[in-house]
């Protein structure tokens, strides 16, 4: 829904997201607002007519802030798949998809013995992979390969 802040009116209602809405944006001049929400889109509404102008598709999941440029020409969505993704508002177009930097990504740690259950986690968190399947080898014949010693995996970890 909109209102109008002064009167306190509600002056649109805007149906559409399946689910909470988690964010809404809107334009400087008041034309343009954007709402993010649960179903993983980003909807843009003209307040003038209270319509749909476009969704943009492309979070894999929830998408919990937008914002919009000073000149509204750009959106900004954040998202549970860990994206930020920068839009063009007129045609809708993902311009980019900016992703935290993952120091860890796909490093194997099926096999790594020495860790705390919170230290290996905190290595799955930061991208690393386990396989529960080890194919039947003995563990002194499965290895992992590791960038170090754990203690310059994760700093600070071993005592």
């Amino acid at each position: 829904m909109l209102w109008e802040t002064l009167t306190g009116q509600r002056v649109a209602t805007l149906p559409a997201h399946t689910g909470t809405v988690r964010g809404v944006a809107l334009s400087p001049e008041g034309i343009l607002v954007a709402s993010s929400g649960g179903d993983g889109l980003v909807r843009l509404w003209d307040t003038r007519t209270g319509r749909e102008v476009s969704t943009l598709e492309g979070h894999t999941g929830m998408v919990f802030s937008v914002a919009l440029s000073s000149d509204a020409r750009l959106v900004a969505s954040g998202g549970w798949d860990g994206t930020v993704r920068i839009w063009e508002a007129a045609t809708a177009t993902c311009l980019r998809t900016l992703r935290p930097e993952r120091l860890y990504e796909r490093l194997d740690i099926t096999g790594l013995t020495g860790v705390t259950a919170g230290q290996r986690s905190a290595l799955l968190a930061l991208g690393a992979v386990e396989h529960s399947d080890q194919g039947g080898l003995p563990p002194e014949l499965q290895t992992i390969h590791a960038l170090g010693p754990i203690d310059s995996i994760v700093p600070g970890t071993l005592q």
